[in-house]
């Protein structure tokens, strides 16, 4: 196995990783509202 195919896998394993945590947020509900949450931001900054 050379170094670029190892670092190719562990970079899709990452982003395997990545797509079940945000699996897991929608399964247990742990979301927020986008368009709410930019707003909220944006009023806390004054953006």
């Amino acid at each position: 196995m050379d170094i670029e195919y190892y670092e190719r896998t562990m970079r899709e394993i990452e982003e395997a990783k990545l797509l079940l945590d945000g699996i897991k947020d929608v399964q247990n509900n742990n979301i927020l509202d986008g368009k709410n949450t930019i707003n909220e931001l944006r009023g806390k900054y004054g953006i």
